[in-house]
């Protein structure tokens, strides 16, 4: 979140964990090994070491540590706030500015904003899903591989996972993202709309939720479109249907 990673900042405190149990066990092995003369001696000076070694090693990587739980609390409060900002997506009644102003500050935590959107395509008013699809768009600006990596695992789901309508409006998004992997997204949905309605509604409709003849018009539409944008032509359907 925020442009911070993880993997980096926590590696850190595993680090110095295993620095310090490295320690303990090498003077652990020197007082067994050390004549008994010297054991004395040797377990004085690890009492003397052993703090100081510590207190090298916090002081090394403190930054990491702090960076670690600075990480941290900035997931907690980012979770906190796009679980506020998606209450009021997910009112029945928002108007189309609040929708509009939620979506889009939403789009502003990145990739993490990508699926949360989707569910209020998915979920959300009409306000609320024009709001999230002009979210989802902007998103697609500035992230346009995860956008259609994300957006074309939505249209792969084939056993009614989503409305007819969050389809619809995936395939719209992705054809204004004008992103290489979108048109690829697309052409692989493309043999689904490819049909004359009245014979390709019956497969479609097992992929997605409640879907008219009329909806699968509108959304093969929405596809070829989409596709033209890309530079592809549809061409005659079955029986010579356009």
């Amino acid at each position: 979140m925020h442009g911070t990673d993880s993997s980096n900042d926590i590696s850190g405190n595993d680090e110095l964990n295993s620095r310090v149990m490295k320690l303990e066990s090498a003077l652990t092995e020197l007082k067994k090994s050390a004549p008994s003369p010297w054991q004395n001696r040797i377990e004085v000076l690890s009492k003397l070491l052993l703090p100081l070694l510590l207190f090298w090693l916090v002081f090394t990587f403190k930054d990491s540590v702090q960076q670690a739980l600075e990480y941290q609390r900035l997931e907690v409060e980012s979770a906190g706030a796009i679980k506020k900002i998606l209450t009021t997506l997910h009112q029945e009644e928002v108007n189309m500015d609040e929708a509009m102003g939620s979506a889009l500050t939403l789009s502003a935590y990145g990739s993490a904003a990508i699926m949360p959107l989707v569910g209020v395509l998915e979920h959300g008013s009409s306000n609320a899903e024009t709001a999230a699809k002009q979210g989802l768009f902007i998103l697609g600006l500035s992230h346009p591989d995860t956008v259609s990596r994300s957006l074309g695992a939505v249209l792969s789901k084939r056993k009614g996972q989503f409305r007819w309508q969050t389809h619809q409006a995936v395939i719209d998004i992705l054809g204004k993202v004008e992103y290489p992997e979108a048109r690829e997204v697309l052409l692989s949905y493309r043999p689904l709309l490819e049909k004359p309605a009245d014979e390709g509604l019956i497969g479609w409709k097992q992929v997605v939720r409640a879907a008219t003849i009329e909806d699968y018009k509108e959304t093969k539409q929405t596809l070829k479109d989409a596709l033209a944008v890309f530079g592809v032509e549809w061409g005659p359907d079955i029986r010579g249907e356009e």
